[in-house]
């Protein structure tokens, strides 16, 4: 995270990262989305997200809607950590991170009325961005090709300034 991060601000970017566990019967394994975006959406994200947080899921929820771990990192000096200590084992939830200790999370009181997949975030991100419906739906797909072999060395190009694991193949 804490590359990307660099590497996205060295642009001029922010970037803000998900996990979605909302369903975690479907998924045997945690999976974070990254998703670089342009300096103003960056600062005004957290009120986006908070808004769909507090309007989605139950109305009357048996666990607090928000869970602000960047202030439980802060306050109570648990760092990165803030969010795993803030939930049950095993509970579904939805988390983004805005910054490396933290951001927002909710636990899903009925998985069945969340959204599929990582849905809910590309809603929010698509409405910070002005992104018609039809293209938040729709899911990308790796293509082999030229041009995705083009796309994929311009990353690692860009990538090489602040891979860290050049430092351990190196040695």
């Amino acid at each position: 995270m804490k590359s990307l991060t660099r590497m996205y601000a060295d642009h001029g970017r922010s970037v803000i990262f998900y996990e979605n566990a909302a369903q975690p019967e479907r998924r045997k394994h945690a999976a974070m989305e990254v998703v670089p975006l342009p300096e103003s959406a960056g600062d005004t994200a957290p009120a986006f997200f908070k808004e769909a947080i507090l309007s989605s899921d139950e109305e009357w929820s048996q666990h607090v809607k928000i869970i602000d771990t960047i202030s439980l990192a802060r306050s109570r000096g648990l760092g990165k950590s803030a969010f795993r200590r803030s939930i049950a084992k095993e509970m579904p939830y939805f988390h983004v991170w805005f910054h490396l200790d933290g951001g927002l999370g909710h636990i899903v009181e009925d998985a069945q009325r969340w959204p599929r997949g990582d849905l809910f975030a590309r809603e929010i991100i698509g409405g910070m961005l002005d992104v018609e419906p039809g293209v938040i739906k729709r899911q990308g797909r790796w293509k082999r090709g030229e041009e995705m072999d083009r796309r994929v060395d311009r990353f690692r190009k860009g990538w090489q300034k602040w891979d860290w694991t050049s430092i351990l193949t190196d040695a």
